[in-house]
């Protein structure tokens, strides 16, 4: 007989490696747990956060999912027999980066070589450390990695990044800083006694508010020769508290009026004179032109319901004065300008800072300007002289031509010539007969042939009614260069309904620009063309212009030679 039994051996428990789908992870993120290679007879994994199966049970299984905090984490695996085998994983959490909670510049705006970046209350979170770049998102030019930072800013208005990128987030914040004269333009609300320069931006010189600092609201491109007028120059920009007008009711019961902007500027040289000419920008609000437009037209409305189409409106011109400072008290013979003065046609315009300026080239003299709106008599018995226009013109470089225009004459026995080389002191040069009592339009000439190259010559006319009585018109001005390279005509027809056409002749292939603004100084149409040697011509289709005065701006190679006026009349 005999007996048998069976022992069955029971494997120990075994567990391979642990791992993780993320890790690190980041603050607030999570991971999932797997454990390979568990075997043994009944093997039970369960997973602990201490060692041999201590601390706080997390779970059974061979994974664990939604581990969110960095620590150790042990599988430990029992098993009908013994002892119990684990594994386990350090799971490591990586810090986020917070914004900084302040970014600052400083300066912040002015006439500056060096600012300095600061950032305060940020976190670098893991891998990462504080950059500052011109472009957002990390972008543009890398200027360095630490706070605070020294830099050399760029010019005109930019934002600065405070840039934080690393293992797991990006953050920024941002700091604007202005630049420069152009970047920091404003608007005066109140009269600037002093203004002196002290920003150049470019060929610019920039003048500063005195109580405002950095902050710059008049400027002048003096150019290399006139550095002792630039030394010596106060800038004056003043706000009248009332309005600028003026109406004279003349002998025969016909008035005229100037309404004239409350903002006005004046640049005092001292003893000093300009080597060659300047540039000015001047800053302006187009509300106060709008203002005293609207005034001027419900005036010229009330005007002509008591005497119907009498009067029309003098559109918006720009003009400075000639040997004296510009004040308000100079506006008192109604639309007739009884003081030295030019119109200041533009060269440019455009905003800075958000601040609308006019810009005028070829500036011989300082004194001050402005410009303003007027009311003249139309048809009737006006005054003795409706002048429309009057002009000095070179001549081939030989001669200086003045010429004019009137629409309405009575009693006018003619016009004395009057020159000047100062724009101060003037001497009859010339003598034309009016045309005593005319309805209709007539055009004058008179031929300056007693001039000298090189040098400005100042023009007005001095006009004699009949019985003695006279009116000094506006200044206008021209030169001689000294060597006739081009020759500019008169736009023809003029005035025009759909095309002008201008002659002009030079001695060399040049690029000639013409710029033509409205009356407001809006630039309207700009034309670029290259003219060969000899006579050239060129037309303009002013058809899409709306009917009124405008200036055309012409330059050759750059540097302005004259401006030209055309009249759209459709």
């Amino acid at each position: 007989v005999e007996s048998s039994i069976t022992i069955t051996a029971n494997t120990l428990p075994s567990v391979g490696a642990v791992s993780a789908t993320v890790n690190p992870i980041c603050a607030g993120g999570t991971t999932d747990l797997s454990v390979a290679g568990v075997s043994g007879t009944g093997a039970v994994v369960t997973w602990y956060t201490g060692a041999g199966g201590t601390g706080t049970t997390l779970g059974t299984g061979s994974t664990l999912t939604g581990v969110s905090a960095a620590g150790t984490y042990y599988a430990y695996v029992t098993g009908t027999c013994t002892p119990a085998v684990e594994s386990s994983i350090t799971i490591v959490a990586n810090t986020l980066s917070v914004a900084a909670a302040t970014t600052t510049a400083s300066p912040d705006s002015g006439c500056i070589s060096s600012i300095t970046l600061t950032a305060t209350g940020y976190t670098e979170g893991t891998g990462s450390v504080l950059t500052w770049y011109t472009g957002t998102g990390g972008t543009g030019t890398n200027l360095g990695a630490s706070s605070p930072l020294v830099i050399t800013p760029l010019s005109g208005l930019n934002t600065y990044y405070a840039y934080i990128s690393g293992s797991c987030n990006t953050v920024e914040t941002s700091v604007t800083a202005r630049v420069g004269g152009s970047a920091n333009v404003i608007l005066t609300p109140v009269t600037v006694p002093v203004a002196i320069v002290v920003c150049e931006d470019g060929p610019w010189s920039y003048y500063e508010d005195p109580s405002n600092p950095n902050k710059y609201i008049f400027a002048v491109k003096w150019g290399a020769t006139n550095a002792a007028a630039k030394a010596a120059a106060v800038v004056t920009i003043s706000i009248n508290g009332a309005p600028i007008w003026h109406e004279a009711t003349r002998s025969t019961g016909i008035k005229d009026a100037s309404y004239i902007l409350p903002r006005y500027w004046n640049v005092d040289i001292g003893s000093n004179t300009l080597v060659d000419p300047v540039d000015v920008k001047f800053f302006y609000d187009p509300a106060e032109i709008a203002s005293i437009t609207a005034d001027r037209d419900a005036h010229l409305t009330a005007l002509n319901i008591i005497t119907p189409g009498r009067y029309f409106a003098v559109p918006f011109r720009w003009f400075k004065t000639v040997g004296i400072p510009f004040t308000p008290g100079l506006i008192n013979d109604g639309n007739n300008f009884a003081f030295p003065s030019a119109d200041l046609p533009l060269a440019g315009s455009g905003t800075e800072s958000g601040v609308n300026y006019a810009e005028w080239a070829g500036i011989t003299s300082f004194s001050g300007g402005t410009g303003g709106v007027g009311i003249s008599p139309f048809g009737g018995v006006a005054l003795p002289v409706t002048l429309t226009s009057i002009e000095a013109v070179p001549i081939q470089n030989q001669y200086i031509q003045v010429r004019w225009t009137t629409v309405l004459e009575v009693n006018n026995r003619g016009f004395d010539v009057m020159r000047s080389e100062d724009g101060i002191n003037f001497t009859k040069v010339g003598y034309v007969n009016g045309h005593n009592n005319s309805t209709v339009t007539n055009n004058y000439a008179f031929d300056d042939k007693t001039v000298s190259s090189g040098k400005m010559y100042y023009y007005r006319l001095r006009q004699i009614d009949n019985d003695g009585k006279s009116t000094d018109t506006k200044i206008v001005n021209a030169m001689l260069t000294g060597g006739s390279s081009l020759t500019v005509g008169e736009f023809y027809p003029n005035p025009t309904n759909n095309t002008t056409t201008i002659d002009i002749f030079n001695v060399s292939d040049k690029e000639m620009t013409m710029k033509v603004y409205d009356m407001i100084g809006n630039l309207v149409h700009t034309e670029t063309t290259s003219l060969l040697k000899g006579a050239n011509k060129m037309s303009l289709n002013m058809n899409n212009l709306a009917d009124g005065n405008y200036s055309a701006v012409i330059t050759f190679d750059g540097r302005e030679v004259t401006v030209k006026k055309i009249i759209v009349q459709k």
